[in-house]
């Protein structure tokens, strides 16, 4: 969902406001799967094993020091950063980790605060809050954990119109 949500910017075009899946045409879904399949490279899956691995509070420090600046980095050139969220650990169900786009962000000395734009959250602005406290800690605003996160690479590609069969 995020790609196809970057080549609707991209494109310049708004994101198109279903109520059910069932109103999707099948091109339209077929183009919304392959999407989310090229977003989920070996890369990305060995990138949320290394999270999985590692202790939380090593996770957060690894977020900090070398994923973060390469995220705030692309929204500061106005670029929406597509991040996997890793949510499970090495024995949890892989399916609880999660990918959204960094839209924005808000600093402060206490807190950083990213913008998301979250398909599983439509209407809302759902944050990721990494809280500059003795023990550094990274919570969502939704209530979903979070271990680490990570910048994905994502390549363009031309969105359909969805009212269209392709």
């Amino acid at each position: 969902m995020v790609f196809s949500a970057l080549d609707y910017f991209f494109d310049q075009n708004k994101i198109p406001q279903y109520e059910s899946v069932n109103d999707l045409s099948q091109s339209y879904t077929k183009y919304l799967w392959k999407r989310q399949t090229q977003s989920t490279s070996l890369s990305v899956v060995l990138q949320i094993i290394f999270f999985a691995l590692m202790p939380k509070k090593k996770a957060f420090q690894k977020v900090v020091q070398n994923k973060l600046p390469g995220i705030l980095n692309r929204i500061n050139i106005g670029l929406p950063a597509p991040i996997v969220i890793v949510r499970s650990s090495l024995f949890q169900n892989p399916t609880f980790n999660h990918q959204v786009l960094v839209t924005g962000y808000e600093d402060d000395p206490s807190k950083l605060e990213l913008i998301l734009y979250d398909p599983n959250h439509p209407r809302q602005e759902p944050r990721i809050v990494i809280l500059n406290d003795p023990e550094l800690s990274i919570i969502q605003s939704t209530g979903e954990p979070v271990r680490g996160f990570f910048l994905n690479h994502y390549t363009y590609q031309k969105s359909p119109d969805p009212n269209k069969d392709v």
